[in-house]
């Protein structure tokens, strides 16, 4: 009935409303049943580009990188394919890297880096945002953290998002740090073992 009058205002705001609140309950339910398949579903390693995966993800964030004027900054010098998880891993990225575009600011900058870190690969993004207060540190990777927080832009968070990514890492037998001063952004490194 909106979309048949779409010449008034309050439709197209109406509609833009529902739409963003159906996104959102999408992300949800993703993210919830994400979670519960995680534990039941086994690993399933195949040789890949960890470099290329990244570059996949920044591309799936086209749209948002353009809204606010985001510049990414790549230094990716992994150079080499790794055994993981591809579809597993793309969510874990694709979480780390939706939460610093969300609490980045308007023509902000995001720093995306692979290495090599005492025979570890080691992944690092940096962004120059809001921050994450201490009071909320210990609660950032907890299963619906209360620490979730609407970004610089009126973005909405599930509060699964960091606690499935550190599933993720985990269930690689990896680890994910986090590091940050509270106020003037936010940086998470990732290290996997390359055997």
């Amino acid at each position: 009935m909106l979309q048949e009058n779409l010449k008034l205002a309050e439709n197209r705001e109406l509609l833009d409303l529902v739409s963003q609140c159906c996104t959102f309950a999408q992300e949800i339910i993703e993210d919830i049943l994400i979670s519960e398949q995680l534990v039941e579903e086994k690993i399933n390693y195949t040789n890949e580009s960890f470099d290329e995966l990244i570059e996949e993800c920044v591309i799936g964030f086209s749209a948002e990188l353009k809204a606010k004027q985001i510049s990414i900054i790549k230094n990716l010098k992994l150079n080499r394919a790794i055994k993981f998880d591809k579809p597993k891993f793309k969510r874990a990225i694709y979480n780390l890297l939706s939460n610093s575009i969300k609490f980045s600011h308007k023509k902000g900058q995001i720093e995306l880096s692979t290495g090599i870190y005492q025979n570890m690969l080691r992944f690092k993004i940096k962004d120059h945002g809001i921050g994450i207060p201490e009071k909320i540190q210990d609660e950032i990777f907890d299963k619906f953290t209360r620490a979730k927080r609407i970004g610089t832009a009126g973005e909405s968070a599930t509060g699964l998002g960091m606690y499935l990514t550190k599933q993720i890492v985990e269930m690689h037998n990896g680890s994910i740090v986090m590091e940050s001063d509270g106020k003037s952004g936010t940086t998470f490194h990732i290290f996997l073992n390359l055997s």
